[in-house]
């Protein structure tokens, strides 16, 4: 083999195109990071990339230097069993987006172990393990019997996890502050050992046998995938659930699992980090903790590699740590999580870019250039209506998207960018404009931002061919930090990180109410009313519906008569931005007069898919449905008001919980029978009609 053969034969490696794939993803979501700082304040933007690439060695001290060093590694190990967690699922076929929950679930086990019991470490890592892996088997098992989608409830079990260990941990936290008890103080036994490892980080006192083990768990899941008859048995369900089944194979025992022991690794990951003793739980907490997220990013950047994401895991908590060293008086930290949700969107380009370097290859002529005073009743119809209609408007978005074949998971990401849209607009629009007109205005706003960031979906998917699911959960982590970073710029402030990221619109806010009695009447519920009607006709009773409705039922069908399937996938797919970015604004304008961006949208827009799944991807069924979720959703602001309620002496956790534990339920019953469109989630070629 001469020299040329070597090079070729090593450029058509899957392997080393996934490395070269994960490095392009790293090196353009730096340059975006850049451009981002570039237009905030072009002074300091080379300074701050280079802080943020730094991270702990922005020390002068070797030995700060060092112990910071020790921190990033602690924390990546944490982050590295996130990965493994949603790598090991995606190698079933399985899209374990319910990282982040499981990882709450086992800090919530970990930590009552220890500070309520006084067990020992070891106890206290057993316990965060089997509680994960529970959890992850619930998912597992509603797939295998019931065919739910592990990415709905994977998301609404995120959230019944969080409000539950934030009731559960309330019982050990200090009097004084929302934190949990110190390990430190409260129970020593509970701590990881250090074995000396501090001593190779300046003392650093939360270096533990974690770090170690981290890495142990990544090389037995990689002997378990790719050694043993048992991971072959699990990627075969993967490839073809059926084909394995007639082969003898236990599918549903696979799934479920896979989800199980996906869960465990993200209940280990939580319990080598919080047993160091680094951090105590926020009991107040009203976000899921970012760590199982970024894990999706630090899975797919090592190419789903258990070896690779060892290394990524430590690249993506490099830069996030990186994030609080860039100067606070020109940028916010949130900057380097910017940078990693672009990572996450670029990866799922790396197929692409696989198959565009093997055609290079196999045709080295061809060049190809791409860039590519009211009562408790009406206050419960108000909160109802008010929050129907974002279900409604949202869930529609999601099911003019789906019927046009693709799958729309970023309907969260894009709620948030139209809510940012809009609450930009009501805030800079000059005071005493007609009602009218400002309603129009800030619809017009919100409806073009969403439309906008829906591109990133529909080139992503409909040019590209890439994963739908990974570049909706993309953009759903990419939307809250641009619209915080973005908010935080604009209140500039002598430090950015004490500016508040909330948008105040108290005034504009006024043109969509109208008091009616006692009621306040909101225009939104009208607006969703009139869109739900439009959307009946729309999708069957003209010729745009049926020819979206044949795209997303046989494209290829479709394509043979005429119909521009790329044509009609877009527009199915900016339609769903437009709606979801109205949905977005009519969520924070309900009740409040301003919104902190980092809060998100809690949720909603998961919540809107599965109204839109309940209601049978049809706009009659998807209003009732909204209404019974948005019931649920409302008793959680007026329980207080019915005796009934209040004599049960629940927490309020539990009322958060009950549209996520509502939604579980419907989807076990429903999605057995559910017909999704056929092509729904499945890439379109031209070419291979």
């Amino acid at each position: 083999m001469n020299q040329h053969q070597k090079k070729e034969s090593l450029l058509r490696n899957s392997g080393f195109q996934t490395i070269i794939g994960s490095i392009l993803c790293i090196v353009t979501g730096l340059l975006v990071g850049y451009l981002v700082l570039l237009i905030i304040n072009p002074e300091g933007a080379g300074n701050a990339i280079v802080a943020i690439l730094k991270n702990f060695m922005y020390y002068p001290s070797a030995a700060a230097a060092k112990m910071y060093f020790g921190t990033t590694l602690v924390k990546s190990s944490a982050l590295l069993m996130c990965s493994l967690s949603v790598l090991f699922a995606w190698k079933v076929g399985l899209f374990n987006i319910g990282a982040a929950g499981q990882y709450v679930i086992g800090v919530g086990a970990c930590l009552y172990c220890g500070l309520k019991f006084g067990m020992p470490w070891y106890v206290c890592l057993i316990a965060a393990v089997v509680t994960a892996a529970i959890v992850g088997g619930i998912s597992g098992a509603l797939k295998a019997y019931f065919n739910v989608n592990e990415v709905i409830s994977c998301i609404m079990l995120n959230w019944i996890g969080l409000y539950s260990v934030n009731m559960l941990l309330t019982n050990v936290k200090e009097q004084s502050t929302p934190y949990t008890k110190p390990l430190s103080s409260t129970n020593k036994s509970a701590l990881l050992p250090n074995m000396g490892l501090d001593q190779l980080f300046s003392k650093n006192q939360f270096v533990t046998i974690g770090l170690p083990l981290a890495v142990v768990m990544a090389v037995l899941v990689w002997i378990v995938l790719e050694k043993t008859k048992f991971g072959y048995e699990l990627k075969a369900t993967g490839m073809n659930k059926n084909a394995a089944k007639y082969c003898g194979m236990k599918e549903k025992r696979n799934i479920i699992l896979t989800m199980i022991i996906a869960g465990g690794l993200a209940g280990f990951g939580a319990g080598i980090f919080y047993l160091t003793g680094i951090e105590q739980w926020m009991v107040q907490q009203t976000a899921v903790p970012a760590m199982g997220f970024n894990g999706i990013a630090a899975s797919f950047l090592g190419g789903s590699n258990p070896i690779g994401v060892i290394f990524s895991s430590y690249f993506i908590q490099h830069i996030t740590s990186g994030g609080t060293y860039v100067d606070k008086t020109m940028y916010c930290s949130q900057i380097s999580d910017l940078i990693s949700a672009f990572i996450i969107y670029l990866c799922g380009f790396v197929l692409f870019f696989k198959v565009w370097l093997n055609r290079y290859l196999d045709k080295k002529d061809e060049r190809q250039k791409q860039k590519g005073g009211r009562s408790i009743m009406l206050l419960l119809i108000q909160y109802t209506l008010i929050f129907a209609s974002v279900l409604v408007l949202v869930a529609l978005g999601g099911c003019f998207s789906e019927h046009g074949g693709v799958i729309n998971i970023g309907l969260e990401g894009i709620m948030v960018i139209g809510a940012l849209g809009g609450a930009l607009t009501m805030k800079y629009l000059p005071a005493g404009m007609p009602a009218p007109v400002v309603i129009l205005l800030v619809v017009v706003a919100c409806v073009l931002c969403g439309m906008l960031f829906s591109l990133f979906l529909g080139v992503a998917a409909i040019k590209f061919n890439a994963d739908q699911t990974l570049v909706g959960t993309a953009l759903n982590l990419l939307a809250p930090a641009a619209a915080v970073v973005l908010v935080r710029a604009i209140n500039t402030a002598e430090s950015v990180d004490n500016v508040s990221s909330t948008v105040a619109y108290g005034q504009a806010k006024k043109a969509f109410i109208m008091n009616i009695g006692a009621f306040e009447f909101n225009w939104f519920m009208l607006i969703s009313l009139l869109v739900l009607i439009a959307s009946y006709v729309v999708l069957y009773k003209t010729k745009f519906g049926l020819r979206l409705c044949a795209c997303g039922e046989h494209p290829q069908a479709a394509d043979s008569v005429g119909i521009n399937v790329y044509k009609m996938r877009y527009a199915g797919v900016l339609i769903s931005g437009a709606l979801g970015g109205l949905g977005g604004l009519v969520y924070i304008t309900a009740g409040v007069s301003e919104w902190k961006f980092e809060n998100g949208v809690a949720g909603f827009g998961f919540l809107a898919l599965a109204v839109m799944i309940f209601g049978q991807w049809r706009p009659v069924n998807i209003g009732l449905a909204a209404l019974l979720f948005g019931l649920f959703r409302a008793l959680s602001n007026v329980y207080t008001g019915f005796d009934a309620l209040v004599a049960l002496k629940l927490p309020s956790t539990v009322y958060n919980m009950l549209p996520y534990i509502i939604s579980l339920i419907v989807l076990i019953f429903v999605s057995g029978k559910s017909r999704a469109p056929k092509a729904e989630g499945i890439p379109y070629d031209k070419g291979q009609r």
